[in-house]
């Protein structure tokens, strides 16, 4: 790339401006945000940049990043060009916004907050040494010491006795209903407004139902990306994640019984809101799809929980399930958070595969968790109950104590015994090797799979 810069640039919040949300169409309505600003980004390059990342230009989905080779000598200048029109294209929201509500008399303090809102970094590689996977690593390593070192300004005060903006905690909240104040600041007004424009239902709608929050993540892709030689590598790569996102929709739909809400689905990265009995599985089925799709193995992570429960709460959740599910089970996992109306959280976890004999199989605990949820309630409804009252006085947490293993098949089999009906319906071999070799760091998870079970068949009854 001869006189040819690479640049970087990025921008947020991104992650915890998403969770910002009562409904889903506010979750839809700050994604869609913040692809209008990477859209705005990405039409700022001059005519003869060359972009590796985004593979698209416009549309859902977009990333908060943007990889391009730029003339050498006008790298910052472009820069500074994509973080002006960014900023231009949010005040333009902004102004759309207050046009909408010419009651408002919070013109002021509104555009303030809009203006503090945005932070963007970019980097600069000055001399790409035409190794793609080398020249990423260099500037990926740039990024990260530009945000360690980056300056925030404080947020504009406006009445320090309005109170904050109840979702970010943040800008205060903005008189824009006469003598009353609203609850929120400019930025998730703006998300309000936008809000109006989904054409989805809440599936919160119902008030006594419980709904899921999905969070997915592709594993390793920095160590991918880096093992990339050249530019067409990198490009191949992100076509392979542009289709996986209409697909990833599709599939959302499918499995779902068109139930299913997908809020961000772009690049490696999934947020959706889905019917509690039926996440589970389509985590599996896109976790199936992205391999399929990619190559690459991703992790999941699942909070469910009734419709009182805040839905920014239920988001937060599912961001940790999904930490979970990388770190405890070591990628290429899902994890469970169920938030029960008594205020406990059961967790349950499992890896999709596992290797062996040089072959990759379906995880144990997996095929139990389906085998078990094809069972009939009415046969089976008290088998988790009566299991947990002659497990749990041994204090099953962490660690498997070897010794144990075998008191805890045995106390299984006979509760199955004593189930009329769940003779033949849970495999010996498939039980000693979800224990004995998957529980053996998380205890808990042998007991979790069939209470997470028996919770998730009482939502698809109600």
């Amino acid at each position: 790339m001869k006189d040819k810069a690479l640049l970087l640039f990025q921008f947020g919040p991104v992650q915890g401006f998403i969770a910002q949300a009562e409904t889903a169409q506010d979750l839809w309505a700050g994604s869609d945000l913040l692809s209008r600003l990477t859209e705005a980004t990405l039409g700022a390059l001059p005519g003869d940049a060359e972009v590796v990342f985004p593979a698209k230009t416009r549309g859902p989905g977009l990333p908060n990043r943007v990889l391009a080779f730029v003339p050498r000598e006008s790298a910052a200048e472009t820069a500074r060009a994509m973080a002006e029109a960014l900023r231009a294209a949010l005040r333009g929201m902004a102004e759309e916004t207050l046009r909408a509500h010419p009651e408002w008399k919070c013109g002021g303090a509104f555009l303030r907050q809009v203006e503090a809102f945005p932070q963007t970094t970019w980097a600069i590689l000055e001399d790409p040494s035409g190794d793609m996977g080398r020249d990423y690593e260099a500037i990926g390593k740039r990024m990260a010491a530009r945000r360690n070192t980056r300056t925030f300004d404080a947020w504009p005060e406006e009445d320090e006795g309005q109170g904050k903006d109840i979702l970010s905690g943040k800008e205060a909240a903005l008189d824009v209903e006469g003598d009353r104040p609203t609850w929120f600041g400019a930025m998730n007004l703006i998300k309000r407004f936008r809000a109006a424009q989904a054409t989805f239902d809440d599936p919160r709608k119902d008030k006594d139902s419980y709904v899921a929050v999905l969070m997915m993540d592709g594993d390793k892709m920095g160590e991918r990306l880096s093992g990339f030689k050249t530019v067409e590598e990198h490009r191949k790569f992100s076509k392979r994640l542009l289709g996986f996102a209409p697909e990833a929709e599709a599939c959302i739909k499918e499995t779902c019984e068109d139930k299913g809400v997908p809020i961000y689905v772009g690049g490696d990265d999934v947020l959706a809101v889905l019917p509690a009995h039926l996440a589970v599985a389509c985590a599996k089925s896109l976790a199936n799809l992205f391999k399929a799709t990619t190559g690459k193995t991703a992790s999941a992570g699942i909070a469910i929980g009734h419709v009182s429960v805040p839905l920014q709460e239920l988001v937060e959740r599912a961001r940790q399930a999904e930490h979970r599910a990388k770190e405890t089970y070591g990628r290429n996992a899902l994890a469970l958070a169920i938030h029960k109306r008594s205020g406990e959280i059961q967790w349950w976890g499992s890896k999709w595969t596992y290797e062996k004999d040089g072959k990759e199989w379906e995880s144990r605990g997996l095929k139990l968790f389906t085998a078990f949820a094809k069972c009939d309630e009415k046969v089976a409804g008290r088998f988790p109950y009566k299991l947990a009252a002659l497990l749990r006085p041994y204090g099953l947490k962490g660690t498997l104590p070897q010794e144990l293993a075998d008191v805890i098949l045995a106390e299984t089999a006979y509760t199955i015994g004593q189930t009329k009906g769940m003779e033949g319906k849970l495999k010996a071999e498939d039980l000693e090797t979800f224990l004995k070799q998957e529980c053996r760091e998380h205890a808990e998870d042998f007991l979790g799979l069939f209470l997470s079970v028996a919770f998730l068949w009482r939502q698809e009854e109600e």
